[in-house]
């Protein structure tokens, strides 16, 4: 070992801060001896296994039910918008039914003659013959004073 030394301290004697520094080999450490196991340890160590094997499984099971409870609620809440839907489509063919009903009436309503029979009938209106002319004298309360033809 010393002529190792004396060699690379001859090798390196320009630059001695160069020199390798050799680490003392290392020590083996001891073999730890393995203790044997006792039954009871044995069977331990194979029941916590075995739970942890259940745990996973339950856990995947577990996961396996909420994704198809999940699905299932999709389902579920996409029959309900459709049901929804198919109401809203026979309440709009009914509204516009009704709409279309309604303009009928009122185009009746508006008819020239039914408008005279209104206002004669519900209304007490008289009719004006034509190039009559109607006044309201406000001096004796506003009584209808009707011209004919002057």
């Amino acid at each position: 070992m010393a002529a190792e030394r004396a060699y690379d301290y001859y090798a390196y004697e320009a630059a001695p801060e160069r020199v390798p520094v050799r680490l003392p080999d290392k020590e083996k450490k001891p073999e730890l001896k393995k203790a044997k196991k006792t039954q009871q340890e044995i069977l331990i160590y194979k029941e916590k296994m075995a739970n942890r094997k259940l745990v996973k499984v339950a856990a995947v099971v577990l996961s396996f039910l909420v994704l198809y409870a999940v699905v299932c609620n999709s389902f579920i809440a996409k029959d309900t918008a459709r049901r929804n839907l198919e109401n809203v489509k026979e309440e709009y063919v009914f509204a516009q039914a009704k709409n279309r009903e309604l303009r009928g009436e009122l185009n009746n309503l508006i008819s020239a003659e039914n408008i005279d029979r209104i206002a004669v009938e519900e209304l007490g209106l008289v009719k004006v013959a034509a190039g009559s002319e109607i006044y309201l004298d406000s001096a004796q309360g506003n009584k209808v004073i009707f011209s004919q033809n002057k």
